[in-house]
């Protein structure tokens, strides 16, 4: 009797932990919440992720872990951008809920709406609570029951993005990055 085939996982334990961070934006993140630091260490361009998990210190039941989160993450990342044509992360998602909640805007959705004159190459947006979603939006469902509400115009400029939430020590705030090519000519008026 044949084995059957294992599924073609995008993150192994030999892979070069620059490489997995090239690959998955988020992943950084999954690495520093298992207390590894690879975005800001030179050496994540010469060791693999089994490498720099053992050589922390970490076992190989972490790393199995580690690559479970990783390929999960990535597969949901997947998903999303296929399903709803942008991706929200997690960190976004959580404090959308935390603004809303400090609001009292519990029901609420989330407007984002890419304002008129915005570069494709520096997008400026704008993002409030409302009640319900207007005729003609889309209506996107995320992760703890957010919900974005998107014009069409501002769709298809923000379609293939990340929308992020960052926090630094200089600011903190959302950032909606293009993650695949966005369908505007050089003067940034849909094609």
């Amino acid at each position: 009797m044949a084995k059957p085939l294992k599924k073609h996982l995008p993150f192994r334990k030999e892979m070069m932990i620059s490489g997995i961070l090239e690959k998955h934006p988020d992943g950084f993140t999954i690495l520093q919440e298992f207390g590894l630091h690879c975005i800001g260490c030179h050496l994540n361009v010469f060791e693999t992720l089994e490498e720099g998990i053992l050589g922390h210190g970490m076992t190989k039941k972490t790393l199995k872990e580690i690559l479970l989160a990783l390929n999960k993450s990535f597969e949901n990342y997947q998903l999303d951008l296929k399903e709803k044509g942008l991706v929200l992360t997690d960190k976004a998602a959580a404090k959308i809920i935390e603004i809303a909640h400090g609001e009292n805007k519990k029901k609420y959705g989330l407007r984002v709406k890419i304002l008129k004159n915005s570069k494709p190459e520096a997008m400026n947006y704008f993002m409030d609570f409302e009640k319900t979603p207007q005729k003609n939006d889309h209506v996107l469902e995320f992760q703890y029951g957010v919900r974005l509400f998107i014009d069409a115009v501002s769709f298809k400029r923000l379609k293939g993005s990340r929308i992020d939430y960052l926090e630094t020590f200089e600011a903190a705030g959302f950032k909606i990055d293009q993650l695949q090519p966005h369908p505007f000519h050089n003067q940034g008026k849909p094609s």
